[in-house]
């Protein structure tokens, strides 16, 4: 069956030994701001309540309902076409999906290696797997469900939630057509795309060329749209943290997520769609040098048996499970992929209270103003002698 050209079905009302149970079949009218679920079991029970001993309705395979919220143990609560809100296995859903490429491939395994198993068209609906997340070959790789029932893998970054797609239909139809002020405009006037957020408004961010246009929402959205193409990569994230940041070139970008202290950090290419980083960062202390050097501030746990110089530093692994983040300088040569450390993790900056004491870079002037001299360095060396002068790039707080 394809979603595309199946016959819509009515409700089906089911008389039945008491409760009354209604049999629940394909239903689209879904509001375009909702979060779009897909039922994947046929026959799913849902319940009146969260003590799940009620079943009210079934629902047919590949409704769509709108999601409401995850629960504990297990279920979720989702809203009926007819505005009720029942609850049902988390199990027996699936992220309504749809891709903004022509066609991607559903492969077999999560990576490039595994075979194809079915195209996916752009604007077609397809379910998000319960559970299916791997990392490969510079993708990240989501377990899909097509509406035949058969699953396969396919590239994330390629994959957006149909809900979202329709509410970026316009922009990217101005992303198309090259007009840059538009597609701005529009974004900024975009609100409340992301469920649980009503009132929430993007950030919208350009690349030194002008080429990409980015927009992020709290809760997890970040799109990037390509002049004269269209959006070019989403991302789904936990809690944008801070802007994005673009190589000189605007060939990479960068961006973390996460509200607290020690952060998710993600880098990627835009000629290819693939990863060049994931790591942690402390704070947002991290940028890009020239076109090919990003720089970060990494964190590295420390084990119940490290031993101190610092006399300030004793006593606290008092509390045997408790265990303790310090910070060190990488950078990551992008031409050649090759991570350095350029300052070591230090257990003698941390303090009496278990903190450590922060390392912040910050592109200073007199740092950028080498740019062009630490941009054709193979071996970073040149790099590192400006990273350990405090001075320059490293400044520490108590």
């Amino acid at each position: 069956m394809n979603e595309t050209n199946s016959p819509r079905k009515s409700f089906i009302l089911v008389l039945l030994a008491t409760p009354l149970i209604l049999i629940i079949g394909d239903v689209n009218e879904c509001a375009a701001s909702d979060f779009d679920v897909i039922c994947i079991v046929d026959g799913a029970k849902a319940y009146k309540d969260e003590a799940m001993s009620e079943p009210v309705a079934e629902l047919a395979y590949w409704t769509v309902v709108s999601w409401v919220d995850w629960r504990e143990y297990g279920y979720q609560s989702v809203r009926l076409a007819d505005g009720s809100i029942v609850f049902s296995d988390s199990q027996n859903f699936g992220r309504a999906l749809t891709t903004y490429v022509d066609a991607l491939n559903v492969r077999s395994q999560p990576n490039l290696s595994g075979g194809v198993t079915a195209r996916i068209e752009r604007d077609e609906e397809f379910a998000e797997a319960p559970t299916g997340w791997e990392f490969a070959d510079g993708y990240g790789w989501l377990k899909v469900k097509l509406p035949d029932g058969s699953e396969g893998w396919a590239a994330s970054i390629y994959l957006i939630p149909r809900s979202y797609y329709r509410e970026l239909e316009k922009a990217e139809a101005l992303a198309k057509s090259g007009d840059t002020d538009a597609l701005i405009k529009e974004l900024e006037s975009l609100t409340g795309i992301v469920e649980g957020f009503p009132d929430e408004k993007g950030t919208v961010g350009v690349s030194p060329d002008g080429k990409y246009v980015v927009f992020s929402m709290v809760g997890g959205i970040l799109v990037v749209f390509e002049q004269g193409a269209g959006i070019t990569a989403y991302h789904d994230i936990f809690l944008a943290a801070s802007a994005v940041k673009w190589s000189q070139n605007s060939r990479y970008y960068a961006f973390d997520e996460g509200s607290w202290i020690l952060r998710g950090l993600h880098v990627f290419d835009t000629e290819d769609g693939k990863t060049a980083l994931d790591a942690g960062v402390l704070q947002d202390n991290y940028y890009f040098i020239g076109e090919d050097l990003f720089v970060w501030v990494e964190y590295d746990q420390l084990s119940s048996e490290t031993k101190f110089e610092n006399p300030d530093a004793e006593g606290i692994f008092e509390d045997e499970n408790k265990y303790l983040e310090v910070p060190s300088v990488r950078v990551l040569d992008l031409r050649t992929g090759e991570t350095i450390t350029v300052l070591e993790p230090n257990p003698n900056t941390l303090r009496k209270d278990g903190y450590p004491i922060m390392i912040n870079l910050a592109p200073t002037d007199e740092l950028e103003g080498n740019a062009d001299r630490l941009k054709p360095i193979t071996d970073l060396d040149l790099f590192k002698e400006y990273a350990e002068k405090p001075q320059i790039c490293i400044e520490s707080q108590a």
